[in-house]
């Protein structure tokens, strides 16, 4: 009876200790579980960092790519920019010399230009002066062929009257033929004297 409730009492002992083992291998291993978690999750926080790191750097990179990329081509836009202002120049320099040059050339021919424009009306004051003094003349001359036609009608007058005058009064001619009956000298005969009537 004594042996039995020994072996009872070192089997509950044993059993107690067995279950204190197990109880602390539980607690160990919830807290190995734990530390396991916990290790999880910093791997886990660890290589999300450093995906995003690596991520951050490819893009570093190709924003470096990139601002490397534009830095060369700015720099042939400069270039090309440089060529282009210099040709712009040397195009403004010549625009000037041809500026100058056609200044020079419209005040020489603008000089040129009122000159003969002065000469010009110069000649058209002469030929003014020689058209009114032709019109003078052509005026002159009119009324010198209308006094000489004038004359003409006159004399033609006058020599019809004096043979129609020699047959009708024979007497009067020859009487002033001996000189006792003599006209005016330079007198003018009336226009009723030299038409003869029939």
């Amino acid at each position: 009876m004594d042996s039995a409730t020994e072996e009872d009492r070192r089997l509950a002992t044993e059993l107690a200790q067995r279950e204190e083992t197990s109880r602390c291998a539980t607690q160990n291993a919830r807290t190995l579980e734990d530390e396991l978690a916990q290790l999880r999750a910093t791997i886990a926080e660890a290589a999300l960092q450093r995906d995003r790191r690596l991520r951050e750097r490819v893009y570093q990179e190709e924003q470096v790519e990139t601002l490397a990329r534009r830095r060369t081509d700015i720099e042939h836009e400069v270039e090309a920019l440089n060529a282009r202002l210099l040709i712009v120049e040397s195009e403004l320099e010549r625009l000037r010399e041809a500026e100058a040059k056609l200044s020079a050339d419209n005040e020489r021919d603008t000089i040129a230009l009122r000159a003969a424009e002065d000469s010009h009306a110069q000649k058209l004051s002469e030929v003014a002066r020689a058209e009114g003094e032709l019109e003078g003349a052509r005026v002159e001359l009119l009324t010198h062929t209308a006094g000489v036609e004038r004359l003409n009608e006159l004399g033609a007058a006058t020599r019809a009257c004096a043979r129609e005058s020699c047959c009708s009064r024979p007497k009067v001619w020859r009487a002033r033929a001996n000189g006792r009956q003599r006209p005016t000298r330079n007198a003018a005969p009336k226009p009723k004297d030299l038409t003869c009537k029939s």
